[in-house]
C-alpha cells in the first residue's frame, strides 16, 4: 500500500506543481513530468529489490531496508504536502 501511496503522492505534487505555473495538468502531462518520474522510480526499485534473489538467506535484513526506505520517502511526501497546504493557506507560491 505504501507504495502506491508514494506514487499517487507524487502524482498529487506533479499535478499540483503543474497547475500552480499554469501549465496543463492532465493525467499524461502528469506522468511525463520528471517531478514525477523522480519519485515513481523509486517504489519501482523497491518493488524490484523486495522481488529480487539480493539478500535472499539474510533473514528479515531485506524487510527492514525496504521498510525504512519506504517509510522514510513516505513520511517525506507527507511533510511536503502539508508545508505545500501551510503556504498555500498563507498565499505562498
Amino acid at each position: 500500500m505504501l507504495w502506491t501511496a508514494i506514487t499517487t503522492g507524487a502524482l498529487w505534487m506533479a499535478m499540483g506543481k503543474r497547475k500552480l505555473e499554469g501549465s496543463s495538468a492532465s493525467f499524461i502531462d502528469c506522468l511525463i513530468d520528471l517531478r514525477f518520474l523522480r519519485i515513481a522510480v523509486i517504489p519501482v526499485a523497491l518493488h524490484m529489490f523486495w522481488n529480487s534473489y539480493f539478500l535472499e538467506n539474510s533473514g528479515m535484513l531485506k524487510f527492514f531496508i525496504t521498510l525504512v526506505i519506504t517509510w522514510g520517502v513516505a513520511l517525506a511526501l507527507i511533510s511536503a504536502g502539508y508545508k505545500q497546504i501551510i503556504n498555500e493557506q498563507k498565499g505562498i507560491r
